[in-house]
């Protein structure tokens, strides 16, 4: 009988907990269906913070995201489909058992891969947490607290001369630690880049970068590798701008990289590149503020940063000195005695042990030491190390320090540059007299007649100039030039660096030379050589070479000479470049030369508006042009 009573009461648990278990499973769909039905009625799938995070795009009345890696997305049609995506995130986060597999290959829960999706949906819609599996995420947690995010900064690494990769600059995020400085190695970097086959040539280099056959990764990295990185190893200057974002948003932010781990997105050297999805990571964090619909063919990272200025983003400007730069610094601050000590110790290398033959006082020897210290810090040589050793011995023997005067160069500050973009109206007479007016635009960078503030001294880097002449005897508009790129960096060598000057052009031009008449010509040029600054005036001489296929005919032109010139900043705002060459055309047997000779003036009276002067010499044709330049 007590055998019979006990198989009863089993049998009545039983019966109890499956009715227990099946309303609760039926007021958990209850609730999931009314969270639903809730989502619906807010239209939360167009709300921006949803579209922010998941990176959508609208075009016309459709939606898509930019990002192309499946594993981002639960719905099967989520990258184009905002409405299903939400749906099934939310109905993923009431399901007990884990099952999405991370970019790692870890079964786990969907609140653990995306964090952020979870903290906005929570904060919205308020879920019932008895219907939600208590999951530790210890993982993210762990990753989280490391971090200990506090607010963010943009950084601007500078443009690097010996890295035609480099020439437009880059950005990065900073993370700033809480309870640590801005300026705290302990920080954390956030950039985008692209995975290059290291295989890669320069041709498959460009093509990939193009037309996006690179995928692009989000990389976290410790900031004090990003300062050997730029400040050290590139000898780049570090622009840094305090975001107006808040320990909250940081937050989200945050959250959102743990999302896009090891996501992949298609990289594009012009628009969807570094700087570009730098700033959809900001918008997660500020979705009222568009950044994105700012750049709709090119993004180049210095207009990043006006975008942030022009939003109301930037809190605060600050400057780190590249360890190259801080060389010179210290060079400057230097007596023209301490001068000689110098040059003496780093022509004996260190030979002569007593580097201080002429009589310096104290503050002086300090001053000596502390620039040997750090001009042998920059170099990896084994011999500089020892000799980085040494002076650190002998400087040990002082317990004085010296205040150095370093002056922050503010007006090179990238936010008080001109603007990437310029149009430009000349009028031009030729030895005929005839008149041409020319229509100019150029999508970016910079020319030697530009005003320097803000980008590389001494440089040219113009891509897409295209140019249309009018030509008013024949009453008639043709396209006269388009410009693929056209580089020419002029740096001049010094003391501590022998640094070489060089260019590149490939375009498409018309009337070159005399080779043919009205032909298009499709040209690749490069230049290589020196450059010797004195004063305000750098004086440059490179070989110059050629390659002119006429596309009319598919026939191939080649031509090579020196090229000299020179460039002169000759009072504020007044620039001035002179530029020359003697060609000799390699298919003609007789190797006929070809001079030709520009020569510019500008005048820079507003940060975006100048006037220009120049004169053109061909052989025997002579023709002038003046003109006006609008950047915007």
């Amino acid at each position: 009988m007590f055998k019979n009573l006990l198989i009863s009461l089993s049998l009545l648990l039983f019966i109890n907990s499956n009715l227990i278990a099946s309303t609760s499973t039926g007021a958990k769909n209850e609730y999931l269906s009314s969270l639903k039905k809730r989502i619906i009625e807010l239209d939360l799938a167009n709300h921006k913070q949803w579209l922010k995070l998941l990176h959508y795009q609208k075009f016309d009345t459709k939606f898509e995201s930019q990002i192309d890696d499946k594993s981002f997305f639960i719905s099967k049609t989520g990258k184009h489909n905002p409405l299903d995506e939400i749906l099934q995130t939310v109905n993923s986060f009431f399901i007990e058992k884990p099952f999405l597999k991370s970019k790692s290959n870890v079964i786990t829960h969907s609140k653990c891969i995306f964090p952020a999706r979870f903290q906005w949906l929570d904060e919205t819609l308020q879920f019932k947490k008895k219907y939600i599996n208590d999951i530790k995420c210890s993982k993210f947690k762990e990753w989280f607290n490391d971090l200990k995010p506090e607010s963010v900064s943009l950084l601007f690494s500078t443009y690097n001369s010996e890295s035609p990769a480099s020439m437009f600059g880059h950005t990065f995020l900073n993370i700033n630690k809480s309870g640590a400085s801005k300026f705290s190695p302990l920080n954390y970097s956030i950039s985008y880049a692209a995975v290059i086959d290291s295989n890669d040539n320069m041709f498959q280099y460009a093509y990939n970068g193009i037309f996006g056959r690179y995928k692009g990764i989000f990389t976290l990295s410790p900031y004090y590798l990003k300062i050997q990185e730029y400040n050290n190893y590139d000898k780049r200057d570090i622009w840094i701008y305090d975001l107006n974002i808040s320990k909250d948003e940081t937050t989200l932010l945050v959250k959102h990289i743990w999302e896009l781990d090891r996501i992949t997105i298609d990289y594009y050297y012009f628009k969807e590149n570094c700087s570009y999805h730098l700033l959809s990571l900001i918008e997660v964090a500020k979705p009222e503020i568009d950044l994105l619909n700012n750049f709709s063919f090119v993004t180049i990272p210095v207009d990043t940063i006006k975008i942030l200025n022009h939003k109301g983003m930037i809190l605060k400007e600050r400057f780190s000195v590249s360890r190259i730069n801080k060389i010179y610094n210290l060079y400057n601050a230097l007596t023209q005695t301490e001068k000689i000590v110098v040059d003496n110790a780093l022509e004996t290398k260190g030979k002569d042990n007593n580097i201080f033959n002429i009589k310096l006082n104290e503050e002086s020897k300090i001053k000596v030491l502390d620039f040997l210290i750090e001009y042998y810090l920059l170099d990896e040589k084994e011999s500089s190390k020892k000799l980085w050793l040494f002076y650190v011995n002998y400087r040990s023997q002082f317990n004085e320090k010296v205040n150095y005067e370093t002056t922050t160069p503010f007006h090179h500050s990238p936010l008080n540059s001109h603007n990437t973009s310029r149009f430009s109206f000349s009028i031009s007479k030729t030895k005929l007299k005839e008149f041409n007016y020319k229509f100019e635009y150029r999508p970016s960078l910079h020319d030697f007649t530009d005003e320097p503030n803000g980008y590389l001294e001494n440089s040219k880097l113009e891509m897409g100039r295209v140019s249309v002449i009018y030509n008013s005897k024949l009453n008639e508009f043709k396209i006269n030039q388009f410009v693929f790129v056209n580089t020419l960096l002029l740096s001049p060598s010094t003391k501590f660096e022998n640094k070489l000057s060089w260019g590149g052009i490939i375009d498409i031009r018309k009337d070159n030379y005399e080779i043919c008449d009205n032909c298009n010509l499709l040209r690749f040029g490069g230049s290589l050589g020196k450059t010797i600054k004195l004063n305000n005036i750098n004086y440059f001489m490179l070989l110059y070479t050629e390659s002119n296929l006429l596309l009319n005919e598919f026939k191939l032109n080649q031509k090579i000479g020196p090229q000299l010139g020179l460039t002169v900043d000759f009072i504020n705002n007044i620039y001035i470049i002179s530029n020359s060459y003697i060609l000799y055309d390699l298919n003609n047997k007789k190797y006929d030369r070809i001079l030709l000779s520009n020569n510019s003036i500008s005048f820079n009276y507003k940060k975006n508006h100048s006037t220009f002067f120049s004169l053109k010499y061909l052989k025997s044709s002579l023709k002038t042009e003046v003109g006006y330049n609008y950047f915007f």
